[in-house]
């Protein structure tokens, strides 16, 4: 029972770090395509 106990925590520490990965990734894409934009804007 603790190594499917076990499998059940990696399982959620890796969706946790690939959510955290994929939200990096898309904060710095979104910040990198409209930093030259946002101050061309104001």
């Amino acid at each position: 029972m603790r190594s499917d106990t076990t499998a059940r925590i990696a399982r959620r520490r890796t969706l946790r770090v690939a959510a955290a990965v994929l939200t990096a990734a898309a904060a710095l894409t979104l910040t990198a395509c409209n930093g030259p934009d946002g101050g061309d804007s104001k």
